[in-house]
């Protein structure tokens, strides 16, 4: 699992977006979607879970026991040396427009997802 989000970090930090308009911190705007995708399928899970065997889940659960420890592991984990490693790895790689609308289509998804659990706790 995380070999898919070092590929989301990658995708999202060499796209022609970020190398355009932040060229210096083009590795942040990967961190942050990566980031934001991994807490929301993360919550998402643990929300159903929560709804399928009857617990309440809060906003402060998720806040400390989520959200906190994704965003110090990827602190560490996506740095620009990260980066470098990951970029000579999908270098050559095929396929790299699919693959693109691929990670696109998962970030996509991870916020419907999120989206649709929220509305599946609040039913209950």
């Amino acid at each position: 699992m995380l070999r898919f989000y070092d590929y989301v970090f990658y995708r999202v930090a060499s796209s022609r977006f970020y190398q355009k308009v932040a060229p210096r911190t083009f590795c942040q705007g990967g961190f942050g979607v990566t980031t934001i995708a991994e807490v929301l399928n993360f919550i998402t899970i643990i929300s159903i879970i929560c709804t399928i065997f009857d617990i309440e889940f809060t906003r402060g659960m998720a806040k400390y026991w989520v959200n906190i420890p994704i965003i110090i592991f990827n602190c560490f984990r996506f740095t620009e040396e990260r980066y470098k490693v990951l970029n000579e790895q999908f270098k050559d790689e095929p396929n790299k427009k699919i693959k693109k609308y691929l990670v696109l289509l998962y970030l996509f998804i991870s916020w419907f997802l999120f989206f649709f659990a929220i509305w599946l706790t609040k039913m209950k």
